[in-house]
């Protein structure tokens, strides 16, 4: 105890009080966390001022949200990114151990554990420390890395949940600056904001609006979705390699009306998971089906059409819904049981929970809709957050980050010409043709020396040298046209149509 009041005695001194409150934070934050999630409860005063300083060191630390360069986010949307970010790494739960923990708590247990294995120096203080906190067998340093990856899946499902095709869409870019190498860094979201897009389209003989639709990824602009064509059934090939994906506001309105229990924030977040990530499409009595799941539980159908080499989708279609084949089933069944055809299902999610008779219960689960009836029991604006497959939501935006990354790279030495200026385009000419002349001029040199040292050397040795000499003057002279006159001109940053 006098240990820990001489450290708060010197931090007001060194630090000042803002700095005193959040380490005093920081204590009860860490001694909640270790009464929590480790078998046995010690007061965390058994740590040295240095052991305390050491994990509080190791904190990860988030800034607010800043805007990208260019960008028309105004500083109030930025205060309310930061706003409900904070309140979501609290809020959200993940699993470590069999017990839910928030991000923020698990930044702690990751330090603290991090320090107790790696940090202290003294074997049998080590070793007094894991016994008296009862450590489990765990890597401090997987855990920590494990952090960065957290905080950036947060914010890409919050993001999730407040992107609306018909209205904006965000999109953000998480930047990491390491404090010297360090484990900890600082973590900085860099947002952008884009209005959303409308366009009129001629389907079953009507002019309709539809909304593109734009990816989930981690990336300073919004990028379209698109369907890779293999996707389709064959009785829907196109000719085209990928299909821009559209939404109706009709289908947005049946989402919302017959998945009535959740909140728009989920009814986003449902949108987006269910399209970044396209996997199986169906063809069911001449309609193509795309399944919508939430927390992999198939909760109905999008209803697509194929619309001049683009994927339109046309209407949401329930799961207990006839012309589905969970609802096809379901209405079977009931004319087996000889019920009454009218009461065998409900239009929507709050119905279907509202049916107590067990006989038409059994039939549900008989149909494969267990699973929807057992989402009764949970709060869904709540738990949905505390639910959410983080792991596979990250893996999917890494996914992308890691093709385009070897998309640049592959086409890193190629130069778009047709976005060059006719001045460039000479100063690029100019530039090729100086370093061919020196390459030329440095061949010329080199078989010169070596008509010259072939007077005094065997004819074969001098050969040698002539091609080992001639091959590093080539080399070296591509690494410096490289190097100065790399002309590829950066991925401009402003979203496409963005000004019209």
């Amino acid at each position: 105890m006098e240990d820990s009041l001489t450290l708060r005695e010197e931090m007001v001194k060194t630090q000042g009080i803002e700095a005193f409150k959040l380490f005093l934070y920081f204590e009860e934050r860490l001694s909640h966390v270790l009464e929590n999630h480790l078998k046995t409860f010690t007061p965390i005063d058994l740590l040295s001022r240095k052991e305390k300083q050491m994990i509080f060191d190791l904190l990860w630390s988030v800034s607010k949200p800043v805007r990208v360069s260019d960008n028309s986010i105004s500083d109030a949307e930025l205060q309310m990114l930061d706003d409900k970010y904070q309140q979501f790494i609290f809020e959200f739960r993940l699993k470590h151990e069999g017990k839910r923990i928030s991000v923020f708590d698990y930044n702690v247990l990751a330090a603290f554990y991090h320090v107790l294995y790696h940090r202290i120096k003294g074997q049998n203080r080590r070793n007094k420390l894991k016994e008296a906190f009862a450590l489990p067998i765990l890597e401090g340093v997987s855990l920590l890395k494990k952090v960065p990856d957290l905080y950036s899946a947060c914010f890409a499902m919050l993001v999730s949940r407040i992107n609306d095709p018909r209205k904006k869409y965000y999109a953000f870019d998480m930047k990491r600056v390491d404090q010297n190498g360090q484990l900890n860094m600082v973590l900085t979201p860099e947002v952008s904001v884009y209005w959303a897009r409308q366009e009129s389209m001629l389907i079953n003989r009507a002019c309709r609006s539809v909304y593109k639709l734009a990816k989930l990824s981690c990336s300073n602009d919004v990028r379209w979705l698109s369907i890779p064509s293999h996707k389709l059934p064959r009785t829907y090939k196109c000719d085209k390699k990928n299909l821009n994906l559209y939404v109706q506001v009709h289908a947005l309105n049946k989402l919302k009306e017959r998945l009535n229990e959740f909140d728009s924030s989920i009814l986003n977040d449902i949108l987006n998971l269910n399209t970044f990530g396209v996997k199986d499409f169906i063809v069911f009595k001449n309609n193509l089906l795309l399944p919508v799941r939430f927390k992999k539980i198939k909760l109905g159908y999008w209803v697509c059409d194929l619309v001049e080499g683009k994927v339109i989708i046309r209407t949401f279609r329930f799961i207990t819904h006839s012309s589905c084949p969970e609802g096809d089933r379901l209405l079977s069944k009931f004319l087996e049981a000889k019920l009454d055809i009218n009461s065998r299902f409900s239009n929507d999610l709050s119905g279907l929970f509202k049916v107590e008779d067990r006989v038409r219960i059994n039939l549900l689960k008989e149909v494969g809709l267990a699973s929807v009836l057992s989402l009764k029991d949970c709060n869904l604006n709540i738990d949905a957050m505390q639910e959410a497959n983080y792991e596979e939501f990250l893996a999917y935006i890494k996914q992308g980050e890691e093709v385009e990354t070897r998309t640049v790279s592959i086409n890193t030495e190629r130069l778009d010409l047709q976005n060059q200026s006719l001045g460039k385009l000479l100063k690029l000419l100019l530039l090729n043709s100086l370093g061919l002349i020196a390459v030329s001029i440095t061949k010329v040199f080199y078989v010169s020396a070596h008509k010259i040292k072939s007077i005094f050397h065997v004819k074969k040795s001098v050969h040698s040298k002539e091609d080992r000499l001639e091959i590093q003057s080539l080399i070296k002279t591509k690494q410096t046209v490289r190097k100065h006159y790399n002309l590829a001109g950066a991925k401009s940053k402003i979203y496409e149509n963005q000004a019209s």
